[in-house]
Order: structure tokens, then C-alpha cells, then sequence
């Protein structure tokens, strides 16, 4: 059961991305800086990779599953992509295609730095 909500929540971030790119008309609530496009498709994609890794459960692996969920949402980007393509206002671009492949692409390591760190010790109970 909790593997599948883990699975949910993958689907869940996926529909809001395709949500968030049938819209059209969203200029004047993004950020207005140089690059903010670029930024927001790498954040939302390293989270996503992040979400597709914690679906595939646990520590055990954690590197290989970041790979693999890096590859998933690299993939998804290109459907998200010529998703776009079709939507008016909106257009298909390599380079938002590569900020959210580098997005993913960095949760790799970000999964290896998680995995590596030694676990915090439980803190003691305190007014018992």
C-alpha cells in the first residue's frame, strides 16, 4: 500500500506538470529575472526525480534508483515538451528540455551526498 501512494504522488506531480503546461497566459505570475524560465523548469525537475526516486522506496539503492528516476523524468520532459508543441501559447524547446534534464540530472548526486551521510541519532525524550 505505501509503495502505491508513493506511485500516486509520481502521478500526481506528473499530472500538475501537464497541468501547469496546458496553461496558457502564465507570463505575469512568473518571476520576472533573466533565466527564471530556465530555474523553474530545473527545480520542478529535480524534485520530480527526487519524487520518482522516493517511489521506488527506500535507501537500499538509492543512487541507482536516482539514475534511473533522472532518466524517468528526463523522458517525461520530452513528452511535456511536445505536449507544449500542441498547446497555443505555448511552443516545444530544446533548451527548456535541457534545464529539466539538468534538473534531474542533479538529483543523482544530491541522492548520492543523502545516502552517504550517517544517520542523526535519536534525541532523547525530554520531560518523561
Amino acid at each position: 500500500m505505501k509503495r502505491a501512494l508513493r506511485w500516486a504522488a509520481v502521478a500526481a506531480f506528473a499530472a500538475a506538470i501537464f497541468v501547469e503546461s496546458s496553461t496558457t497566459g502564465l507570463g505575469e505570475l512568473a518571476p520576472s529575472f533573466a533565466g527564471a524560465d530556465k530555474a523553474a523548469h530545473f527545480v520542478i525537475y529535480f524534485l520530480f526525480a527526487a519524487t520518482v526516486s522516493w517511489a521506488f522506496g527506500g535507501s537500499r539503492g538509492a543512487v541507482r534508483a536516482a539514475a534511473w528516476a533522472a532518466v524517468i523524468a528526463a523522458l517525461y520532459g520530452v513528452t511535456d515538451e511536445v505536449h507544449q508543441h500542441y498547446v497555443p501559447g505555448r511552443a516545444m524547446s530544446f533548451y527548456d528540455w535541457l534545464a529539466d534534464v539538468s534538473g534531474a540530472a542533479a538529483w543523482i548526486p544530491a541522492a548520492w551526498a543523502r545516502a552517504r551521510r550517517k544517520p542523526t541519532p535519536p534525541r532523547p525524550r525530554q520531560g518523561s
